[in-house]
């Protein structure tokens, strides 16, 4: 095949060099062209040149060429080399890139759909969710601290990290009154904690909707109460359990909520200054099927 290879080779720990990943991909007889991330590769993506476009990288590469390729027939793959990888995982892509390099021939073509969020702003695509609450005050955080914060030695130590301090803002948060409408159906409450996800987990391999599929037209709904604090507490304290939550998952094609203050929309926050926004109704779409992926068969 010919392949686009997109490499962010600062993602992660651990990451194969360029060198290492074409070789890979030559020896199992593909062509290989290679961008890094930060370089053009937009220019590139186009199904009479390419057959594949790999993305070696974490969820913001990944992301970055999903929004990328939506409408295009041209498929991606993922080679997950990031610190939580939820995309890929979502999608059952799992191993390291020699190893998924050995079983790409085997791998089939299927689509994953692509969210919308629009607001008076205008429209931000994603891929992985929407939301707002303690997630959002988590991201605030990192940010104020990113100059000056910690050396990790390891995926695992960055993930231990990240769930140790949501554990902390987990226990200061206060429940906030938002209405939520789930297509027609009223879910208006007093909330920790609302995501709108067209993946299975975020944020510190957070599982807060395990089986989502990325290719059923549907945004899965997690709208946690106070009565859910110690489940989300108890899933993050063991990650390694893999806890299935207690908690409800609606399922809508149309998700409307009215904020006054910040969101997330996958990794970014809205406003981006910083500032509280003015009260306003966001509304949350999917793009049924709009991204190809070559993926192991499900």
């Amino acid at each position: 095949m010919r392949v686009l290879l997109i490499q962010n080779p600062t993602a992660g720990y651990h990451s194969p060099d360029r060198a290492a990943l074409v070789k890979s991909l030559e020896s199992a007889g593909h062509v290989v062209t290679y961008r890094e991330s930060n370089q053009d590769w937009n220019s590139l993506l186009d199904h009479a040149d390419q057959d594949v476009v790999a993305v070696a990288g974490g969820d913001g590469t990944v992301a970055s060429v999903a929004k990328a390729l939506s409408g295009n027939p041209l498929p991606m793959t993922i080679f997950p080399a990031g610190t939580a990888n939820n995309i890929a995982a979502s999608l059952g892509i799992k191993g390291t890139a020699a190893e998924l390099i050995g079983k790409l021939a085997t791998f089939q073509k299927r689509a994953f759909d692509l969210g919308a969020c629009r607001g008076a702003w205008g429209t931000w695509p994603f891929v992985e969710s929407v939301g707002l609450g303690v997630l959002v005050k988590l991201m605030m955080h990192f940010e104020q601290k990113k100059e000056d914060g910690p050396e990790f030695e390891s995926r695992e130590h960055e993930l231990r990290h990240a769930r140790e301090e949501l554990l902390t803002a987990l226990k200061h948060v206060a429940p906030f009154s938002r209405r939520v409408l789930v297509d027609e159906k009223d879910c208006s409450g007093n909330y920790l904690l609302i995501e709108v996800l067209n993946v299975r987990r975020i944020g510190p391999e957070l599982r807060l909707a395990p089986y989502a599929d990325m290719n059923d037209g549907l945004l899965e709904v997690v709208l946690l109460r106070e009565e859910d604090r110690q489940m989300l507490h108890d899933q993050l304290s063991e990650p390694h359990k893999t806890l299935d939550p207690t908690w409800p998952i609606l399922q809508g094609r149309r998700v409307t909520i009215d904020i006054c203050d910040q969101i997330h929309i996958d990794d970014k926050r809205w406003p981006e200054d910083g500032q509280t926004p003015p009260d306003q109704s966001v509304e949350i779409t999917l793009a049924p099927g709009a991204v190809h992926v070559l993926a192991p068969p499900a």
